[in-house]
C-alpha cells in the first residue's frame, strides 16, 4: 500500500497550541471544503513560518484538520487517486472532487442563477445572501458580467428602479467590475435599513432615497431655470423683418418690397424710388384733384 503520508522538501516545526486552533473536516453532508479551505489558509498565515511557502505549511497540516470520515479518506486516497500526494495543488484538486464533485457545482450555479429577492428582504439581505452563494462554490468560474445580470435578475421592482437611479440609467454601459462595485457599495449603505421600515409606512424614509430625491429636484430646477434664463434672452433680440426674415431689420425697413416694385415696372414712367419716400414726384397721368394740386407749392382749396 502506498504511504499515506507525504514527503516534504522543507522541515518546520508546528506549535501544538496552534493545532488546537486549526478548523476540523469530518466529511459531513452539511459541510463545505471550501470552507474549510480558506479557514486553513487563514490560521497558517498566522504561524509566521521563516522561509516556507504558505502552500508548504497547508500541505503539512492539511492531515490534523480532519477527522472521521475524512481521516479515513486521506489515509486511503493513494488507493484512488494517482501522484494525490506529489504537491498540495494535486492533493487539494483530490479533496475537492471527493467532497465538492461536479454535481454540485451544477446544482451551485442553478441556485446562483434562480436566487430572488424575498417579499421583505431587504437589498442588503438579499447581496449578503447572493455573497453566501457565492462562497459556497468559490470555483464557480461565473464571469463577473453574468454575476452582475443574475443579482440584478433576481432583484425586486422597486430595488432594481432604485439602482438604476443611482447608477443615473447607465448600467448597461458600465464595466462589470464597476457595476458589481456599485452594487456592492449600495448594498452596504442600505444595510441599517430593516425590514420593518419597508413594511412600515410611517417608518422614516429611507436616508439614501430622500438625497436621492433632492438630487432630483436641484437638477429640475436647473432645467427650469437654465429654459427661463433661454426665453428671457430671446424676448431681447428685435423682431426679424416678416418679409424677408433677416434679423437686421424691421419690415418698415426692408428694401425688399420697393426694389421688387422697380423690377416689375423698370422703365415706366413714375417708377418709385428706393431713395426717396413713396409718390415723391407727381404722376403725370393722373388728374388733379378740384381741390388739391400736385406741385411744389402748398396744396390750397379753390
Amino acid at each position: 500500500m502506498p504511504s499515506a503520508f507525504p514527503t516534504f522538501n522543507a522541515d518546520f516545526e508546528i506549535k501544538s497550541q496552534l493545532i488546537h486552533l486549526l478548523p476540523k473536516f469530518h466529511g459531513l453532508t452539511g459541510e463545505n471544503p471550501y470552507l474549510l479551505l480558506q479557514t486553513l489558509y487563514m490560521q497558517c498565515l498566522s504561524m509566521k513560518t521563516i522561509g516556507v511557502s504558505i502552500d508548504d505549511v497547508m500541505w503539512k497540516v492539511f492531515y490534523l484538520s480532519l477527522e472521521g470520515k475524512a481521516k479515513e479518506w486521506y489515509m486511503n486516497i493513494p488507493l484512488y487517486v494517482d501522484n494525490s500526494y506529489e504537491s498540495w495543488t494535486s492533493l487539494k484538486k483530490a479533496f475537492l472532487d471527493k467532497y465538492f464533485p461536479s454535481t454540485k457545482i451544477l446544482a451551485a450555479h442553478k441556485e446562483i442563477l434562480a436566487a430572488k429577492q424575498e417579499p421583505f428582504e431587504t437589498f442588503f439581505e438579499f447581496w449578503s445572501r447572493f455573497q453566501e452563494m457565492l462562497s459556497q462554490c468559490t470555483n464557480h468560474q461565473i464571469l463577473k458580467e453574468h454575476l452582475v445580470q443574475y443579482f440584478y435578475n433576481g432583484l425586486s421592482t422597486y430595488d432594481a428602479q432604485v439602482l438604476d437611479a443611482v447608477a443615473n440609467r447607465f448600467m448597461e454601459n458600465m464595466e462589470p467590475r464597476a457595476t458589481w462595485e456599485l452594487i456592492r457599495t449600495f448594498a452596504l449603505n442600505r444595510q441599517h435599513v430593516s425590514a420593518r421600515d419597508l413594511r412600515d409606512p410611517k417608518s422614516e424614509r429611507d436616508p439614501l432615497l430622500v438625497k436621492l430625491a433632492q438630487d432630483m429636484s436641484k437638477v429640475a430646477n436647473t432645467v427650469e431655470s437654465l429654459h427661463s434664463n433661454k426665453t428671457q434672452s430671446l424676448a431681447l433680440v428685435a423682431t426679424s423683418c416678416e418679409f424677408c426674415s433677416s434679423p437686421m431689420h424691421t419690415i418698415a425697413n426692408c428694401p425688399g418690397p420697393v426694389e421688387e416694385v422697380n423690377a416689375m415696372y423698370q422703365g415706366r414712367e413714375g417708377s418709385i424710388s428706393e431713395k426717396g419716400p413713396l409718390l415723391k414726384h407727381p404722376q403725370p397721368q393722373l388728374r388733379d384733384h378740384p381741390n388739391i394740386k400736385w406741385g411744389g407749392g402748398a396744396n390750397r382749396p379753390n
